[in-house]
């Protein structure tokens, strides 16, 4: 006998019409509908063999939703930190009159670097017009062909593969997205296998662009928090 009976259809219900029927509530359904199969059915049942797989794909999923919730609850709540400091900042009036001239020191240090480099650029623009007014010499045309662009190399596949591996499941999404659209044939399926060997090269120079930006913003991340800790722990000293 099957003493919690559960079903698919119930968990829908319940993700559409209670408000408080969050990930925990749906692991816990899922899980009951897969256990109440295998017992009710023997081993060697099709529909056993079939929950089994079931468990063990909703599980991994479980999982990855459980990581992409605690990525985006800390992301948050250090947002939500750096805000309150910075009105705590503003209410104190911590920006005293030195800090004030030093930053007008250092409005003045811009401006003169940037008049700097706008008085290059004129030279540079009178050299190239000087130039440009005397007669060219008349010499024979040579085709020269195009260098062609230089291919993806084995061992830049292997590097982007192993930085692939540390990214979390937040940014796999959109490396998935990306292998989506260069194999139109994978559109219809729950999961990609990223096989680096197969791809294109314009494919694998789109992969490495988006993975060079998610370990860029991972780091920036990082130096956020330590900062925020650093910034904590000098006020916990005052």
């Amino acid at each position: 006998m099957i003493k919690r009976p559960m079903d698919l259809g119930t968990i829908e219900s319940f993700i559409f019409e209670k408000n408080d029927y969050n990930i925990e509530n749906f692991a816990s359904d899922v899980a009951l509908v897969w256990s109440n199969a295998m017992r009710f059915n023997p081993p060697q049942h099709p529909i056993h063999e079939m929950a089994v797989v079931l468990k063990k794909f909703c599980e991994e999923r479980v999982a990855r939703i459980r990581q992409q919730i605690r990525s985006i609850e800390r992301s948050l709540s250090l947002k939500e930190k750096q805000k309150e400091k910075q009105k705590q900042r503003l209410k104190e009036g911590k920006k005293t009159k030195k800090g004030v001239a030093g930053d007008v020191a250092g409005l003045d240090d811009e401006v003169r670097k940037l008049a700097e480099k706008m008085e290059q650029m004129r030279r540079r623009l009178n050299s190239m017009s000087s130039s440009a007014s005397k007669p060219k010499t008349k010499s024979k045309s040579k085709s020269k062909s195009r260098p062609k662009k230089k291919g993806v190399s084995i061992q830049e596949r292997q590097a982007l593969k192993q930085q692939i591996i540390q990214l979390g499941p937040e940014d796999l999404n959109g490396v998935a997205e990306i292998v989506r659209d260069a194999m139109p044939g994978s559109h219809d399926s729950t999961e990609v296998e990223v096989d680096l060997e197969i791809l294109e090269d314009r494919t694998i120079r789109e992969l490495q662009k988006y993975v060079a930006e998610c370990i860029h913003e991972r780091s920036m991340e990082q130096e956020e928090e330590s900062s925020s800790e650093e910034e904590d722990s000098s006020d916990e000293d005052y």
